[in-house]
């Protein structure tokens, strides 16, 4: 009879010590996907192998979001994520990258120019993308309002505030490579760049400040119903 508490945990983790090797699992769970699980660093682990994308190089990363569930509880997932230079590399290896048109700028007034010279934000961007097996273009355009990362104040921040245009111009472009290759970025999240990475990291961790375990919450709950009345 086989003695079952001398068998060993099966390696959860296969394809992340093939693709990753085992010197830099400790860096991967610490620095590009801290609080994954072993079933999400390998889900991450095949989409880096499909997209071939290096974590290393901050082309692709992993964050972890918290979201209620039907219970009302709430509970911690990853989300894969990757910038528009990682979308531009996706899209050239595809063999199927064709030329980019734009970006383009436009104020109140709805007339394009392919400079953006006022002090004052535009209010959408228009970047357009060609694959080598389409007859035309494919535009997306991105809008200020919906766009732009403020702070709390509502102020536009970061590279927001001092590289505003740039910054939707690169929003354009995220949407178009993503319409454009769907199946090469179908189960990544994208973002426009690190700032944007950072914002949505730090957004992250607030839930975990503004929503406590509800654990916590029916602890404090008993010491407080503990306590004799006055």
């Amino acid at each position: 009879m086989t003695d079952t508490t001398t068998l060993s945990k099966p390696d959860q983790l296969v394809l992340t010590r093939q693709v990753f090797g085992d010197e830099r699992i400790a860096v991967l769970k610490e620095q590009i996907a801290p609080g994954a699980s072993d079933a999400e660093l390998e889900l991450f682990s095949a989409v880096v192998r499909r997209t071939r994308l290096d974590p290393f190089a901050r082309q692709i990363w992993s964050i972890q979001r918290r979201r209620k569930t039907r219970d009302g509880n709430w509970e911690a997932y990853q989300v894969i994520q990757i910038g528009v230079h990682g979308l531009r590399l996706v899209a050239q290896r595809s063999g199927q990258y064709g030329p980019q048109d734009g970006p383009y700028w436009c104020g109140e007034d709805g007339k394009w120019t392919n400079v953006w010279l006022s002090k004052e934000p535009p209010a959408a961007a228009r970047v357009g993308v060609k694959r080598k097996d389409w007859t035309q273009t494919l535009y997306s355009v991105a809008v200020w309002d919906r766009a732009v990362q403020r702070d709390a104040a509502g102020k536009p921040m970061a590279r927001w505030a001092t590289n505003g245009p740039e910054m939707l111009a690169l929003a354009a472009e995220r949407d178009a490579l993503r319409r454009a290759f769907p199946m090469e970025t179908a189960d990544i999240e994208a973002v426009v760049d690190d700032t944007e990475r950072e914002t949505t990291e730090r957004n992250a961790q607030r839930y975990d400040e503004i929503f406590p375990d509800e654990a916590e919450l029916d602890q404090d709950a008993m010491a407080h119903s503990s306590q004799p009345l006055l």
